[in-house]
């Protein structure tokens, strides 16, 4: 678990610094990121780095604080909390300068060399569309 601790505290650190490249070094050459919630799949270091700069370009300030880490024999699981600002445009949607917080886990998955061979991202997605302005926002839609 220490090796795979590391990899993921490094992989963290970088992802939190917004250095796509140095995100993406830590999965091996034919690695994947799978964002399971909306079907994405990001193959490779480019598309790794590609897909990771495209929300912190949307969201500037996109931070994930960690809540857990778990080994379970064959996987990691990390439990975590992101929160951020949606001032870019993403896949369309214009920003809407929500301040959003939300819940995922990551189950990572790694090769015989100790880097990351899948990251399967789960997120709750609802919270996500509501600060992107794509569903209403809950609290606006709750009963006075």
């Amino acid at each position: 678990m220490d090796d795979r601790r590391g990899t993921v505290e490094r992989l963290l650190a970088d992802y939190n610094r917004h250095d796509g490249a140095g995100f993406a070094s830590h999965f091996a050459e034919d690695g994947v990121l799978r964002f399971v919630v909306g079907g994405e799949i990001a193959e490779g270091h480019e598309q790794i780095q590609a897909a990771m700069e495209e929300v912190w370009r949307a969201v500037p300030d996109w931070k994930l604080e960690p809540r857990g880490l778990y080994d379970c024999e064959e996987a990691v699981w990390l439990a975590w909390t992101i929160s951020g600002t949606h001032e870019g445009e993403f896949k369309g949607i214009p920003p809407t300068h929500r301040r959003f917080e939300m819940l995922g886990c990551s189950h990572f998955t790694f090769a015989a060399d100790g880097l990351v061979a899948r990251d399967d991202v789960y997120h709750d997605a609802l919270t996500l569309l509501g600060a992107f302005g794509v569903l209403p926002d809950p609290e606006a839609t709750q009963p006075a």
